[in-house]
């Protein structure tokens, strides 16, 4: 990632993905052809993240963590993503965005 100051990291990442898929379906009686199918599609993603450096925020912390779990830096991170999803056997596709906020930890 590329630090964008001294406190924020801003990262991305895209490309192609695959996507597994096992249905159940509501519409088909228990013993119908079909009831139960597993598919995979091919499609991609994007991922965007912004991350708060706690090390530089919280010395301390992070003094003790490098000495205790060998983790050298550790940030807040909100992060941004997209998929897309296609070619099944059947004729689907999905797509969709998410938003997280999370930790990340990076150990030496």
């Amino acid at each position: 990632g590329s630090f964008i100051s001294d406190y924020f990291r801003l990262q991305g990442a895209g490309g192609p993905s695959l996507f597994w898929m096992m249905q159940n379906r509501s519409d088909l009686g228990d013993g119908d052809k079909g009831k139960r199918r597993r598919q995979f599609g091919r499609g991609y993603f994007l991922d965007a993240q912004l991350q708060l450096s706690m090390t530089k925020l919280f010395n301390d912390t992070a003094m003790m963590l490098l000495r205790d779990n060998s983790v050298s830096n550790f940030f807040v991170c909100l992060e941004a993503r997209y998929n897309s999803y296609q070619n099944f056997q059947d004729d689907i596709s999905i797509s969709g965005q998410s938003i997280v906020i999370g930790l990340v930890f990076e150990f030496i």
